[in-house]
C-alpha cells in the first residue's frame, strides 16, 4: 500500500473511531426534542455519496459493530440496518446534482426511516414487542429532523475530510468539472490515466532546451527556472 493509501486508511479509522465515540457517548446522552442525532447514519450516507458505496459499506459494517458494542444492542443489528442506506447513496452518485446540498438531505430523509424501521424489524424478529406507529412518531421523525440539520453541517465541512482523500475528486460537479458531449446528447465524465515511456530522451530534452532558449530570447518570465542549454545536450 502506498503512503497516501495508508494515510487515507489511518484517517478513515480515526474518523470512524471518533464518530462511534461521539455517537455512543455524547449523543446518546444529549437529547434534543427527546432524541439524539444519528451521526453515524449521516456519516455513512455522506461518505457513500462522496466516495463510493464500497467504502460506505465498510463504514456501515464496522461502525455498526462499534455502536452495538457501545450501546448494548445485539451484535450486528446496527450494521444490518446501516448497510442498505449505502445503496441509496449509490443511486444518488449517478445524479449530476450530487454536489447540491439538497441531495444529501434528501438521501438522509429516505435513509433515516429506513434505518429506524430495520432496527424495529430486527427487534420484532427477536420476539421483542414493537410499537411501530409510536416508535415512528416519537423516535424516528424527531431523529429525522436532527439528522437533516447534521447532514447540512456535515456536508458543508466535508471538503478537507473527504475530497482530499478521494482519488477521483468526487462526483461530477456542473460548472467546474470537464466533460464531453456525445453524439446522442449525453454527458461523458470519466477520470483517465495514461502511462507512456520515452525511449530516447535526447531529442525531447533538446526540444525543451530550444523552447526555453526561444522563450528567454522573447523576454520570458525572469523567475522561471531555465532549462539546460541545447549546446550542453551533446
Amino acid at each position: 500500500m502506498s503512503k497516501s493509501g495508508r494515510a487515507d486508511l489511518y484517517l478513515g479509522l480515526a474518523m470512524l473511531s471518533l464518530v462511534i465515540l461521539v455517537q455512543g457517548t455524547l449523543l446518546s446522552r444529549v437529547r434534543i426534542i427527546g432524541v439524539g442525532a444519528n451521526l453515524l447514519l449521516v456519516t455513512v450516507v455522506c461518505w457513500s455519496l462522496t466516495r463510493n458505496v464500497q467504502e460506505g459499506l465498510v463504514w456501515a459494517f464496522a461502525g455498526g459493530l462499534g455502536i452495538d458494542l457501545v450501546s448494548g444492542l445485539p451484535l450486528g443489528t446496527s450494521s444490518l440496518a446501516l448497510m442498505p442506506t449505502c445503496f441509496l447513496a449509490g443511486i444518488g452518485r449517478s445524479s449530476i446534482y450530487t454536489q447540491n446540498i439538497f441531495w444529501p438531505v434528501l438521501l438522509v430523509i429516505l435513509a433515516t426511516p429506513l434505518h429506524g424501521w430495520l432496527i424495529l424489524l430486527t427487534q420484532q424478529l427477536r420476539a421483542v414487542p414493537v410499537d411501530w406507529v409510536g416508535s415512528t412518531v416519537r423516535i424516528i421523525l424527531p431523529e429525522l429532523v436532527l439528522n437533516i440539520v447534521s447532514s447540512r453541517t456535515f456536508w458543508h465541512s466535508r471538503g478537507s475530510a473527504f475530497q482530499d482523500m478521494s482519488g477521483d475528486g468526487g462526483s461530477f460537479r456542473p460548472g467546474s468539472d470537464g466533460y464531453a458531449l456525445t453524439g446522442d446528447a449525453n454527458l461523458l465524465h470519466h477520470p483517465w490515466a495514461a502511462r507512456y515511456t520515452i525511449t530516447d530522451p535526447h531529442p525531447r530534452v533538446h526540444a525543451l532546451a530550444v523552447a526555453a532558449r526561444d522563450h528567454r530570447a522573447r523576454g520570458g518570465h525572469p523567475h522561471r527556472p531555465a532549462l539546460a542549454d541545447p549546446d550542453d545536450c551533446g
